[in-house]
């Protein structure tokens, strides 16, 4: 859980930084919000329910 934990938290945060590279307002998207963590915190707990209830967490 642990690994697709950090994997979500990565991609999350690489999705937000080039979002808001290229399109900040169309999003309004800021710097603050990407260094306070909120886009990289949704990964994690994405990362987190699909290593739990997704196929590799099901036992299987």
């Amino acid at each position: 859980m642990g690994t697709m934990s950090l994997l979500g938290t990565a991609i999350a945060t690489l999705t937000a930084i080039i979002l808001q590279k290229h399109f900040a307002k169309t999003f309004q998207m800021n710097r603050d919000d990407i260094q306070n963590g909120i886009f990289g915190l949704n990964g994690l707990l994405t990362g987190a329910a699909i290593a739990s209830l997704g196929l590799f967490g099901n036992g299987t």
